[in-house]
């Protein structure tokens, strides 16, 4: 399935993940930051290595191949005009999904960006520490993006997943809100505590961004 596949191939790039914030926290800025560069550089050059046959069976299927009437004939029509035309024949189908991922994503930005802070100023985590969590919570994204389609299906549909992954980070922040007050003199639960609220809800994250994409883009 298209949720299926897609999972998967997010998961190619969580794999990196969980290697580059353990590196990074270890090698320090002066050697990660041309790391970085370097790394960048070449999947450019990997991208312009892929073959041309890529683009001409994707024009194949959206075309005229086997079986392309049928498809034809059960698939929504294309939007077709101007820029705007085409927003207005999409945004109506689409402004749920999007403003649900637009909603998450600065809530989860919000958190993720407080993380490390809290992690160094309440539990001094070092720079190896730090990377080590953010590779810990890119190895469970990668092991979500791998069952993602057995997932869905187990939850009952993609919507469903959404509706499930949405009640968690509720829950989850509210958890955090109540265990790490900020106008408390010192937080009221340990270093452990707070990773695994952490890593819940990157669990919780992850599977929401990738369905939320998956039903927009389908």
């Amino acid at each position: 399935s298209h949720l299926r596949a897609l999972g998967r191939l997010t998961t190619a790039y969580t794999l990196g993940g969980v290697v580059g914030p353990a590196v990074g926290g270890r090698i320090g800025n002066e050697v990660a930051a041309p790391l970085a560069v370097a790394g960048s550089l070449l999947a450019a050059l990997l991208v312009l290595l892929l073959p041309a046959a890529v683009d001409k069976e994707e024009a194949e299927e959206a075309g005229d191949g086997a079986g392309s009437d049928q498809g034809k004939k059960d698939a929504p029509p294309a939007p077709s005009g101007s820029w705007f035309s085409r927003m207005g024949q999409i945004l109506p189908a689409v402004w749920p999904l999007l403003l649900t991922k637009l909603a998450s994503g600065v809530a989860n930005s919000a958190v993720g960006a407080a993380r490390p802070i809290v992690l160094k100023e309440l539990f001094s985590f070092d720079q190896a520490g730090l990377g080590a969590v953010m590779s810990a919570a890119f190895f469970g994204n990668a092991l979500v993006g791998l069952a993602l389609g057995h997932l869905s299906s187990a939850l009952g549909g993609a919507r469903r997943t959404v509706g499930c992954c949405l009640a968690a980070m509720v829950a989850g922040y509210a958890a955090l809100a109540a265990a790490y007050a900020p106008d408390a003199s010192a937080p009221q639960l340990g270093a452990l505590p707070f990773l695994g609220l952490s890593l819940a809800l990157s669990l919780a994250q992850f599977p929401l961004a990738t369905t939320l994409t998956a039903l927009s883009t389908a």
